[in-house]
């Protein structure tokens, strides 16, 4: 960091540096810390590092797609807190809202819809096929691989590590999945047939990967909303 410094008022390199290695500082400490509090501001640090990466390359493209990006994850991020605060994860007393299931179940789907703007979930996937094109390759690849990923960590950290199987399962359950892990696997298997479906008819290579990581996001909602082990 204190080589990337060096660079910032000097040329743009730089700043690319410098927000690489924010991005994945935060990226750091969204899976390392043992407080969902703290994972909230590494995930909103997360999206305004990664924010400068996709404009890097200063196209108007680029900073289209970037404000499409920020916008819709920041957005998806302002569902989560008032989720994460119905759920009490923020008190001394977490889980309080399970006592209250209408407000159980809403904290449920404002979570999701943090997380599944940041995965790339239909529908709310629609800047990642843009962000994808515009961004430098070498931002491309972690977008892909890793701030994508960041969406599942979520759901997985919420859904399974701090409510639990059998919380989610007092919801009601439907042909033996829960209801949450229905509207997971639902919204999944939407997400995998879409982004596959539209891989195939791109001819941008960049923008077909784009959809090949919402299909493979897909697929890994899908078997995760089955609430199983295995």
């Amino acid at each position: 960091s204190v080589y990337s410094l060096g660079y910032i008022h000097d040329n743009r390199k730089g700043w690319y540096w410098f927000f690489l290695l924010l991005t994945f500082a935060s990226l750091t400490g969204i899976v390392s810390t043992p407080d969902t509090a703290a994972m909230y501001g590494y995930w909103e640090l997360m999206t305004f590092a990664s924010y400068f990466l996709v404009v890097h390359e200063g196209r108007r493209t680029a900073y289209e797609a970037g404000l499409k990006y920020y916008v819709m994850c920041a957005g998806g991020a302002l569902f989560m807190l008032p989720g994460l605060f119905i759920l009490g994860v923020f008190s001394a007393s977490p889980l309080a809202a399970f006592h209250f299931p209408l407000w159980f179940q809403t904290a449920l789907v404002l979570c999701l819809a943090g997380f599944g703007v940041k995965a790339g979930l239909v529908p709310l996937h629609s800047w990642l096929p843009d962000a994808h094109p515009a961004a430098p390759s070498s931002v491309s690849a972690p977008l892909s691989g890793v701030l994508t990923k960041m969406g599942v960590f979520g759901v997985v950290t919420v859904y399974f590590g701090l409510i639990g199987y059998k919380e989610l399962a007092s919801t009601g359950t439907y042909g033996g999945l829960t209801a949450p892990g229905l509207m997971v696997t639902f919204m999944g298997l939407c997400t995998m047939a879409y982004g596959e479906w539209m891989a195939l008819r791109q001819e941008d290579l960049k923008r077909m990967l784009a959809y090949s990581t919402m299909g493979q996001v897909g697929e890994i909602f899908t078997v995760l909303g089955l609430g199983t082990w295995l």
